[in-house]
């Protein structure tokens, strides 16, 4: 997962937070970057730990 965030974070650098939505089961992550709004989509098990990442231009 380290390593996913350190290339994305180089290829489409944040300037700043967007948005920040937790759910019961998942967490909307917004930022903006050069190329305008990412979101970050995090689901988690029932353990808490990161299930699936989604992770794209907002529309």
């Amino acid at each position: 997962m380290r390593e996913y965030w350190v290339d994305r974070m180089k290829n489409y650098p944040a300037s700043r937070l967007d948005n920040l939505q937790p759910t019961a089961d998942a967490t909307i992550i917004s930022y903006v970057s050069r190329d305008g709004i990412v979101s970050a989509i995090l689901t988690f098990n029932a353990s808490g730990k990161i299930a699936a990442l989604s992770c794209g231009p907002s529309n």
